[in-house]
C-alpha cells in the first residue's frame, strides 16, 4: 500500500509539472509572454513594487496579488481604470491556468478524515481557549450549536489571540461532520478587524481625521 501511494504521488507530481510546462510553452508560442511584459511600463512596475507585489516570471507580478492590489493603484491615480481592468483580466486568466490542476491535487492528496476532524474527544482544537474536540461535538449534538460563530458564544472557540487561524478549519469540519451537512452550509468565522493583534501605540499613531461629533474630555 505504501509503495502504491508513493507511485501515485510521483504520478501526480509528474502530471502537475507537465501541466505547468505546457502552459509556459503555449504562452511562448503565442507570443503572450512578451506582449504581457510590454504592457507593464517602468512606472507601473515601480507602483506595483511599492504595493509589495511579488515578481513571478514570465508574468510581471503574482496574478493573485495583481487582482487584489490593482484597485489600490487606481485609487492612487497611478494606473487608469481601463488599464487596470485589462491587467486584472490578464491576471485572472493567468491565475486560472495556474489553478487548473488544483482540484486534481486536492482530490489525490486529501488528508484522512481523522486528521481533518479528530475523533478523540480529548484532542485540543482551539489552543488559545483550550477547547477540546469532544466539547465541540457535544455542543453541536446536544445544544444545537449550528455554526462556528455561535460556537464563540458557547466556549469562545476562535476568539483567542490567533483569532481562529489555527482552529477555524478544524472547528468548521467538525461541526459539518456532527450535523451531517456540507462544510459550505456551516460557514466560517465572521472576520472582524483588526486581523492581527495591534498595540495601543499603533492605534495612537494612526492618522485619523478628527470627527466633528467627537467628545473631548
Amino acid at each position: 500500500m505504501r509503495r502504491l501511494h508513493s507511485m501515485v504521488w510521483m504520478l501526480g507530481s509528474f502530471l502537475a509539472t507537465c501541466a505547468a510546462l505546457a502552459v509556459t510553452l503555449a504562452q511562448a508560442a503565442n507570443g503572450q509572454t512578451a506582449a504581457r511584459a510590454d504592457r507593464w511600463n517602468a512606472e507601473d512596475r515601480a507602483v506595483l513594487a511599492s504595493l509589495s507585489l511579488k515578481r513571478l516570471a514570465p508574468v510581471p507580478v503574482d496574478p493573485s496579488n495583481a487582482v487584489e492590489r490593482l484597485p489600490a493603484a487606481v485609487d492612487l491615480g497611478k494606473v487608469g481604470a481601463e488599464q487596470a481592468e485589462e491587467r486584472t483580466r490578464d491576471a485572472k486568466t493567468a491565475l486560472n491556468k495556474q489553478r487548473a490542476a488544483r482540484p486534481f491535487l486536492d482530490h489525490l492528496y486529501r488528508p484522512e478524515q481523522r486528521w481533518i476532524a479528530p475523533p478523540e474527544p480529548d484532542t485540543i482544537v482551539c489552543r488559545c481557549e483550550e477547547v477540546r474536540a469532544g466539547e465541540i461535538r457535544r455542543l453541536v449534538t446536544e445544544q444545537n450549536c449550528p455554526g462556528p460563530n455561535q460556537l464563540k458564544s458557547f466556549v469562545r472557540c476562535g476568539m483567542g489571540p490567533c483569532q481562529g487561524r489555527l482552529c477555524g478549519l478544524t472547528a468548521v469540519e467538525m461541526i459539518a461532520e456532527s450535523r451531517g451537512v456540507p462544510v459550505s452550509e456551516v460557514g466560517y468565522y465572521r472576520i472582524r478587524p483588526p486581523i492581527k493583534p495591534v498595540t495601543i501605540g499603533d492605534l495612537a499613531t494612526l492618522d485619523v481625521p478628527e470627527r466633528s461629533d467627537a467628545v473631548h474630555m
